[in-house]
């Protein structure tokens, strides 16, 4: 799929969010659709809170896709009473976190200090800062939706 098409695809996710529907497909195969969610499509409806999500891929509005250098490392996990905590490729962060319906707004993250040459991380924290919404696409996955200048970001659930 080309640049153009995924650029759509982002739109119309953040334009469906946006108005609360939040039925969103995005494959991290690198072939991106949109379709509807009902509950046959899945088995199990995901959950937000007690499940350890990794990073797989962020898709920028300016036609830029970010990958994890290191597969499996970025994780988050939230839990019910509104903390945050995950690994990076160099250090593990916590932080607190609010929702709404769909809306997701994350404190300021703190971290370990320990200092890895070529990481990812301050680029992996600020797009998880920049989120302020979310949804699940039809395979389970966790869409992070970022505010301003568009994108998102894609995690799938560790089973």
């Amino acid at each position: 799929m080309n640049t153009t098409n995924k650029i759509i695809v982002l739109i119309v996710a953040i334009i469906i969010v946006a108005i609360g529907v939040g039925f969103l497909t995005i494959f991290d195969s690198n072939k991106y659709s949109l379709g509807a969610r009902d509950s046959a499509s899945i088995e199990q409806t995901p959950t937000l809170t007690n499940t350890t999500w990794v990073w797989r891929e962020a898709i920028l509005i300016s036609e830029e896709t970010i990958s994890p250098k290191i597969d499996d490392v970025f994780t988050i996990k939230l839990t019910p009473d509104g903390k945050v905590s995950g690994t990076t490729d160099c250090n593990s962060f916590k932080s607190e976190y609010t929702t709404e319906a769909q809306s997701i707004n994350f404190s300021s993250f703190v971290s370990t200090k320990m200092f890895c040459e070529g990481s990812q991380e301050q680029e992996y924290i600020g797009m998880l800062s920049m989120s302020t919404s979310y949804t699940f696409d039809v395979l389970g996955n966790l869409i992070l939706i970022f505010n301003g200048d568009g994108g998102a970001m894609i995690f799938e659930p560790v089973i």
